[in-house]
């Protein structure tokens, strides 16, 4: 079943703060949610910190894109569910 809410978080070098912003969304007391974290080609830290969130909770999906810029994001996020199955 797919969860409630999707919770989109659009990511590019935020290795400083991205680890304390998914265990704020983790931390919420409502639970049927999904967080898709887009990272738009960050070159630091972040895609490490995402995925070993990720690797202890499956409510967090990581995906990669080269760098396109922030207005990427949703159409990125619009072509995944298109072809989701399930």
């Amino acid at each position: 079943m797919k969860p409630v809410i999707s919770v989109l978080m659009p990511l590019f070098n935020a290795e400083d703060f991205v680890g304390q912003a998914l265990e704020s969304v983790l931390a919420q007391s409502f639970g049927d949610f999904e967080c898709l974290v887009m990272d738009d080609g960050s070159n630091d830290g972040s895609a490490a910190i995402v995925k070993r969130l990720s690797n202890t909770d499956s409510r967090i999906k990581y995906y990669f894109q080269r760098n396109k810029g922030i207005a990427a994001a949703p159409v990125s996020y619009t072509h995944l569910r298109a072809h989701e199955t399930g």
